[in-house]
């Protein structure tokens, strides 16, 4: 059975009661031969308070690009 993936960093918004927190999620995500649509089969978030989450987030995203591609 074919599988085709995609990969991204997408930027996610969390509103709570108290605050607003942003994200960097990484995303892995499949279509099967017989599937129409893409499914995540892979997420990761990383808080944007942290001042190395973007670099985070990338250095997993090559992770996951090694894993699934």
């Amino acid at each position: 059975m074919n599988r085709e993936y995609k990969y991204m960093i997408v930027t996610r918004n969390l509103k709570t009661k108290l605050s607003n927190n942003f994200y960097f999620s990484v995303q892995i995500l499949c279509k099967e031969e017989c599937d129409s649509r893409f499914r995540v089969v892979h997420c990761k978030s990383f808080n944007k308070q942290d001042h190395d989450a973007l670099e985070k987030a990338t250095h997993h995203l090559s992770q996951m690009i090694k894993i699934y591609f």
